[in-house]
């Protein structure tokens, strides 16, 4: 895959993904507005609830004054008949000049007219006066003419007839104080003070009755504020003030008073983000893990096509660097063939032998080759099979060293070795062990500009052995470094495109180390060289004789 064809294409998709981002926050913030809105409209329609239930308590007061005013007129009017009936069955008994001095009063608890000379009552006309009494209604002592007026004293029918007249009056005073308290409940309302038209503790329990009833569970404040006062009349705790006068949360009692002598409810919610986040944390979590899920998905993608690039590159420059390798081998080959072919070419024993020896060499080198390639792929896929025994570290160094010797010297360059570990024993590999080190050891020579210098050093830490390899070379960035034990992994710098290597070598070093338990590290600095650690458990000395006898 081409830069251009993946840059495209990683431009692609992050386009793709800041548009759903963006729609997702779209989203995100309706989400909110949109359960914000059906908020303030549930507490609305709590509000008016509640105001209307306010105005249905006022106009019920005002019906029960409207009934009982109706009541007293009908009981006036009875009384006036049967004052009216009196006074035409016995006109020359009652007249005005006449019932002067005499005396009736009422009692202000019963509402009984009390006489002097009381006319007996039947009984069932007590129990009448008695069961009224009890119902909370003003009794009616409706005093129907006697059988015989004839036969009663003229003082008794005075008696009756100032009692009926003692109790229209008194029922035409109720009515006059109806009257005044109608006109007040109809159109004197605007002087009345709130308090006196609505018991403020039960504001609290009204007004919490109507948010439980729109499913708003939530903590509020509330308060009244009066237009003629210009101020906050009542309040529910005293807090908050300020939030109150603010809030957006205003609603209008009893709307048919003047806007001279409004009285307005203001409710405030300290805890209204947090009920409106709870409302649509499900959808906001479900919307984040979504989010979360797609860049994921977003970066690992771009990683792997950039992975993919460059692992594309890496094979292509391995395959190059192979086929160079194998060609340089088979050329050889070639050529001594066609030298052996030609016939005039003296084939004496002597050419004949070092063409022979010419062409085991490469073809050792070809298998060396193949045999590394394989091992590597087989260390990957964990089939690579160790033969392990003990051994001693400084012997496997000193074959390493011996096999390298001649291209460090071809290039004027030492190897120092301090072998300090006394115990330099471990159960492991010889031959791999001695590859590992053989790599080490070429690598420090071959990215080295100047005169290589490799020092060697071993030494005991605890149960474990650590092996240093310190160069003089080029050195590594710390980006390089966290990549040189990939596989196929080269260090692209220009001054070493000569240098002659597949990317294998320390892929494979750590893959064999980690097989032997160990651990393998390196610290760099660009143009000061390198320093290769290897740490590897050691064979205690008394288990050392143990394994050797076995």
């Amino acid at each position: 895959m081409s830069k251009h064809i993946l840059y495209s294409i990683a431009f692609a998709m992050s386009v793709s993904l800041f548009t759903l981002l963006f729609i997702q926050s779209v989203w995100i913030r309706n989400a909110f507005e949109l359960s914000e809105l059906n908020f303030e409209a549930d507490v609305e329609k709590a509000a008016n609830a509640f105001a209307l239930e306010l105005e249905k308590n006022e106009i019920n007061t005002q019906f029960q004054a409207q009934k009982r005013r109706t009541t007293l007129l009908n009981r006036i009017d009875s009384l006036n008949q049967s004052m009216e009936n009196l006074q035409i069955q016995n006109p020359d008994v009652l007249f005005e000049e006449n019932m002067q001095g005499i005396l009736a009063t009422v009692n202000e608890e019963t509402g009984l007219i009390v006489q002097e000379d009381t006319v007996a009552a039947s009984e069932e006309e007590t129990e009448e006066a008695e069961e009224a009494e009890n119902a909370g209604e003003s009794p009616i002592i409706e005093v129907a003419p006697p059988a015989n007026l004839q036969k009663k004293s003229v003082r008794n029918i005075r008696r009756i007839y100032t009692q009926m007249k003692a109790q229209r009056d008194e029922y035409l005073h109720k009515t006059r104080l109806m009257d005044e308290l109608l006109q007040e409940i109809a159109g004197f309302q605007n002087t009345k003070p709130f308090t006196s038209r609505v018991n403020p503790y039960a504001i609290d329990s009204l007004f919490t009755k109507q948010l439980l009833k729109k499913n708003v569970q939530i903590r509020c404040e509330w308060g009244i504020y009066s237009t003629l006062h210009n101020k906050l009349i009542v309040q529910k705790t005293g807090r908050y003030k300020s939030e109150l006068l603010k809030s957006p949360f205003v609603y209008k009692l009893f709307p048919s008073d003047s806007e001279q002598n409004a009285h307005y409810l203001l409710v405030y919610f300290p805890d209204m983000k947090q009920v409106i986040f709870s409302r649509v944390f499900t959808l906001l979590f479900l919307s984040f893990l979504l989010v979360i899920s797609i860049i994921c998905v977003y970066t690992y993608t771009l990683y792997k096509m950039y992975q993919n690039r460059k692992l594309s590159e890496i094979k292509t420059d391995f395959i190059n660097n192979m086929s160079h390798e194998i060609k340089t081998p088979i050329s050889t080959i070639a050529l001594v063939c066609e030298a052996l072919e030609d016939s005039d070419m003296e084939k004496n024993p002597e050419n004949l032998k070092n063409f022979t020896n010419l062409i085991k060499q490469e073809n050792e080198r070809l298998k060396t080759l193949s045999k590394h390639i394989i091992d590597i792929s087989k260390l990957e896929r964990g089939q690579l099979l160790m033969n392990k025994k003990p051994i001693h570290l400084h012997e496997a160094l000193e074959t390493a060293i011996q096999n390298l010797d001649f291209q460090v010297k071809h290039k004027n360059g030492r190897i120092i070795t301090r072998f300090n570990a006394d115990n330099d024993e471990i159960n492991g590999d010889f031959v791999h062990i001695v590859n590992v080190f053989t790599n080490l050891i070429d690598n420090a020579n071959k990215y080295c500009n100047t005169t290589p210098l490799i020092e060697i050093s071993t030494e005991n830490v605890s149960k474990w052995i650590h092996i240093q390899f310190k160069d003089n070379g080029i050195g590594m960035h710390k980006s390089q470094i966290k990549k040189i034990f990939d596989t196929l992994y080269r260090i692209p710098t220009g001054n070493i495109h000569n240098v002659k290597g597949y990317g294998l070598g320390l892929n494979y070093a750590k893959s064999v180390i980690i097989n032997h338990q160990g651990h393998i590290s390196v610290e760099s600095q660009p143009k000061t060289g390198s320093v290769f650690t290897i740490k590897l458990l050691t064979i205690p000395p008394n288990l050392s004789t143990i394994i050797y006898e076995k």
